[in-house]
């Protein structure tokens, strides 16, 4: 008899035993669906660092070169609109000093060939998207800075470009 008592003791403390594990597995899942899955959606999002603002201080010693008055070509878009556009446009570059300023003056046809290869050929839905606007000035900004460094015969790290700007920005239907 003493047999038998033994025998549900040992199924209770494996019942147990299950049904504990069970329990833990399921808690755990439960906890890791809430980090993972439900609070990302309630916290705040991470600070993305943007292009300077206007609150954003520059140096006395910015200098600000105007490229004014260019054009590009606006393909049609690929959904059969066949209009043709024109983009008429204006940019300033800031320097960061006056000699950056002379530099880029120096040699302002170079300059002005990479803002035009930039724009040149886009379609209007392109043009007309804000975040494609912004991505043309980062562009710019990053291909000017590259050009600069190569026309330095010792580079000067103060010799860069800071911000690149519309101050006209129009797409001419004809």
């Amino acid at each position: 008899m003493a047999e038998e008592q033994a025998k549900p003791k040992g199924t209770f403390v494996r019942k147990l035993i299950v049904f504990g594990s069970i329990a833990l597995v399921s808690a755990g899942a439960a906890l890791a669906v809430f980090f993972y899955v439900v609070a990302p959606i309630f916290r705040e999002p991470a600070e993305v660092p943007s292009a300077p603002v206007a609150g954003d201080k520059l140096p006395l010693t910015t200098a600000i070169l105007d490229f004014k008055s260019m054009r590009a070509t606006v393909l049609a878009d690929s959904a059969g609109n066949s209009t043709s556009a024109l983009l008429q446009y204006s940019v300033a570059v800031v320097c960061a000093n006056e000699p950056t300023s002379l530099l880029l003056q120096s040699k302002l046809q170079m300059f002005q060939a990479i803002l035009v290869k930039l724009h040149d050929s886009r379609t209007k839905s392109e043009l007309t998207d804000s975040v494609a606007k912004d991505s043309l000035l980062r562009q710019a900004k990053s291909e000017i800075n590259v050009l600069l460094k190569r026309l330095q015969e010792v580079e000067d790290p103060s010799i860069e470009v800071l911000d690149v700007m519309y101050t006209e920005y129009t797409v001419l239907e004809l």
